[in-house]
């Protein structure tokens, strides 16, 4: 790691970026597998509670960057690795495949990013802009 840290550090910076948008989809697919299984999670969990939370941490994300290009990555990864278990749901009769799981991840994870993303990502742009002035 030091070696790529000394050798440019905006490649490092970028690959570091990949490796945590990575890590947020897998968990967020891992975390949305094992709370399926789990009815009293399944009931208390919502899909406003997760929204709010993307918001949040959008926001976090943009105070700490001063730009809204981490913050759109990080919110399509999240909400991707949520949008592969919801394939499919009330479209097809069977259970879809995994081209179709990847395209609606891809499709929520881009909604997901362009909207909440954007909105947290600029609440947190002003916050800091009012706080600094």
């Amino acid at each position: 790691m030091t070696l790529l840290r000394g050798a440019n550090p905006s490649r490092y910076q970028r690959i570091q970026t990949l490796l945590v948008a990575v890590g947020l989809f897998s968990c967020s697919a891992v975390f949305f597998t094992v709370v399926s299984r789990v009815d009293l999670l399944v009931e208390i969990i919502r899909w406003e509670f997760l929204a709010v939370g993307l918001l949040a941490l959008s926001a976090l994300i943009a105070v700490r960057d001063g730009g809204l290009r981490r913050t759109w990555l990080f919110a399509f990864a999240l909400e991707a690795g949520f949008g592969i278990h919801l394939g499919g749901v009330g479209i097809t009769g069977k259970p879809p495949g995994p081209l179709f799981r990847v395209v609606w991840a891809g499709v929520v994870g881009l909604i997901a990013a362009l909207i909440l993303g954007t909105l947290g990502g600029s609440l947190g742009l002003g916050v800091k802009r009012l706080s600094t002035s």
